[in-house]
């Protein structure tokens, strides 16, 4: 599992609380790594796992507030590779360098107040809970058998 979010930007940091709870609750299960951004050196990692879990904050999350959909690699051009990448841009990368990547997903918490701040907003604080569930849900039904995936 890969949480990303900016811890002094409320509820941007949703997706690393999401990641503290389930590193508590699914210990010795999974890896969870956490970044403040994507960065494209995560490739290499990636080109090594069968299957990953994205998870991250949101504003744009139409009517739902928590979120697990699908991911596939981009498949447009990596001149403008940065240090900060979307999930299906580095999956794209990682594909590109490796020649292969693995099956992705991305989860994802509705952001109520990005304005400076180490505490989450109420609304996405009560979020957490039905994110951590959904993570484990995906855990048990996409990584059965060891659940050692990340």
């Amino acid at each position: 599992m890969v949480a990303w979010g900016n811890p002094d930007r409320r509820d941007d940091a949703a997706g690393l609380v999401v990641a503290d709870v389930l590193r508590d609750r699914i210990r010795g299960v999974a890896e969870i790594h956490a970044y403040h951004q994507l960065p494209p050196e995560l490739a290499e990692d990636l080109s090594k796992t069968e299957r990953v879990l994205f998870i991250d904050a949101s504003v744009e999350l139409g009517d739902k507030e928590v979120k697990l959909r699908r991911v596939r690699p981009a498949t447009s051009s990596h001149a403008d590779i940065s240090h900060h990448l979307p999930p299906d841009r580095l999956l794209g990368l990682t594909h590109a360098i490796y020649g292969r990547s693995p099956e992705a997903w991305l989860l994802t918490v509705r952001a109520h107040d990005l304005d400076f701040g180490t505490e989450l907003s109420p609304p996405t604080a009560r979020l957490v809970g039905r994110a951590v569930d959904e993570a484990e849900r995906w855990l048990a039904e996409e990584c059965p058998t060891d659940g050692r995936k990340d």
